[in-house]
């Protein structure tokens, strides 16, 4: 046993479930949603009126508060303020958090994805692509003279994931960002079977065993459906997703998502809207199972990683109603 005077020491096994312990109290009596993820916070409400905007910066305070009584530091410097809304003339409030003003940013990186305050996601495809770009280059000069096996792997491996990380949010629709995505698959699959010439990219595709980029997301959006439907995630999706209550015939199930009325493009190419047409092509039986490898091996013909983060779509997904009717 090792005295510690205070604090929790760095590098421990039991330094991260003490730390969630310490910190759990954090959200009581908060009357703004609060989400957290290790050591970072993200305060966010619905703001229609000045009223609102006095009401979060009251709990940033009081959140301040709860820091400096259990002597807890915040990094001013990393602490800002984001409206995401598609008003021409949005309110503007100077949040300040322990009398310091937050920086507003209309850009911010939060558990890996950017988000803008126009809520497009150009940038974090911009983002990702020259990121899983880098890796391609990074393999070309590594495994020049490997196997396609190898290659195949470490592409699965590195690359892959860059792409599908969070993709049932951010899933492009404008020709240009799809593009952008699949041109990399397209330059890896040559690569990996050294065809740089006439050889039709889409034959390389389908002999390396891998899916378009499309059709990948597609795939990720029917499992986290799924999911939801057999209540394998804890959340209040019903404000998000409305089903059929009618009987079931060959055109719909009570499982069957009814469409929402997009006014604006964030909304009609949303997780939500994409839904509809996606889920039908899941059946009423299929969505019994209590299993999402049976899913899986329905659709998938090839191993890819498939990584989701929960919080980060329950934080978008109240986000995203917000902007619907702005």
């Amino acid at each position: 046993m090792l005295p510690v005077g205070s604090g929790v020491p760095q590098g421990s096994v039991l330094g991260p479930l003490l730390f969630l312990v310490f910190i759990n109290d954090i959200v009581d009596n908060c009357r703004v949603k609060i989400r957290l993820y290790a050591d970072d916070c993200a305060l966010y409400s619905l703001i229609h009126t000045v009223e609102d905007q006095v009401k979060l910066n009251t709990e940033i305070e009081k959140l301040m508060k709860w820091c400096n009584s259990w002597q807890m530091c915040v990094n001013y410097q990393k602490s800002v303020a984001m409206s995401i809304t598609n008003k021409k003339c949005p309110l503007v409030y100077n949040y300040t958090a322990d009398g310091n003003i937050l920086n507003r940013v209309t850009e911010y990186k939060y558990l890996g994805l950017h988000i803008c305050s126009n809520f497009h996601w150009d940038r974090h495809i911009d983002y990702i692509s020259n990121n899983a770009m880098m890796k391609l280059h990074f393999l070309r000069r590594s495994l020049r003279y490997s196997s396609y096996d190898t290659k195949i792997l470490a592409y699965k491996s590195l690359i892959q994931p860059i792409l599908d990380y969070g993709n049932i949010i951010w899933d492009p629709y404008t020709n240009v960002n799809i593009h952008k995505l699949d041109r990399i698959q397209n330059k890896a699959v040559r690569f990996i079977f050294k065809k740089y010439g006439p050889t039709s990219v889409s034959e390389l595709v389908a002999k390396a065993g891998f899916k378009r980029t499309s059709e990948r997301n597609r795939i990720s959006r029917l499992l986290f459906f799924f999911k939801i439907v057999n209540g394998r995630i804890n959340s209040n999706t019903g404000e998000y997703l409305k089903f059929s209550s009618g009987y079931s015939t060959r055109q719909r199930h009570k499982h069957t998502v009814v469409p929402f009325q997009p006014n604006n493009n964030t909304f009609k190419y949303s997780f939500f809207r994409a839904l509809p047409k996606n889920g039908m092509s899941l059946t009423a039986k299929l969505l019994k199972q209590t299993v999402s490898r049976h899913l899986k091996n329905l659709y998938l013909t090839s191993v890819f990683f498939f990584v989701k983060h929960f919080m980060l779509f329950e934080v978008l997904c109240s986000v995203l109603t917000a902007v619907l009717y702005c």
